[in-house]
């Protein structure tokens, strides 16, 4: 029953995740075609304390993204996350040079074409957002095959553990954000099996 309640949890989080991520992805649309007809209209105007502060939620999101993904590949050693943190850095330089670029609208009226640049710029970094958190919340929602470099984390595990003598039929999937696998195992005499199912 506690197993089934932590699924049932995974699964309304991944959910809560992809509507989170579609609501994103909606905003950058609008945001972007609003951006653009006023581009090529020539309605510039001086950006208005909204367009700022996305972008200064922009930064906020950003850096704590980075932190959250250092420390978590820091902790558990992953490359790949490491250079997921470093991405996150560099969006949250991107919204800094936004930021700029609202400020010397507000200094220099004459550059207020780059009120419209910025609600572009703006916009495809929210809707990159949006569609990378659809794309990995959807996968661990339809139970889809966890990475290659995962199982293979897993294999390595299994063959290095001094209580398993042998194993096959090794298979994986994601659960909400939790990875089930299922597998067949023999183990030593001393190796204990908490849950096993054959």
């Amino acid at each position: 029953q506690g197993f089934a309640l932590r699924a049932r949890q995974a699964r309304l989080r991944a959910l809560a995740e992809v509507v989170i991520g579609a609501m994103l992805l909606g905003f950058a649309v609008t945001m972007l075609i609003t951006s653009a007809q006023d581009l090529v209209k020539g309605e510039l105007t001086k950006p208005g304390p909204i367009t700022l502060a996305i972008a200064a939620l922009s930064v906020v999101l950003k850096e704590y993204l980075y932190r959250f993904t250092l420390r978590v590949a820091r902790r558990t050693g992953s490359g790949a996350l490491l250079a997921n943190a470093w991405h996150h850095r560099s969006d949250a330089y991107s919204s800094l040079a936004v930021m700029a670029a609202i400020g010397f609208t507000w200094i220099h009226p004459s550059l207020s074409f780059l009120d419209p640049v910025a609600g572009l710029v703006i916009s495809l970094m929210v809707g990159k957002m949006g569609f990378d958190v659809v794309k990995r919340s959807s996968r661990h929602l339809v139970d889809t095959a966890p990475e290659p470099k995962i199982l293979e984390r897993i294999h390595a595990v299994l063959e290095k553990h001094p209580d398993v003598i042998n194993y096959h039929k090794l298979r994986a999937r994601y659960l909400g954000g939790m990875i089930i696998a299922d597998l067949h195992i023999r183990v030593t005499r001393k190796g204990k099996v908490l849950v096993s199912r054959g």
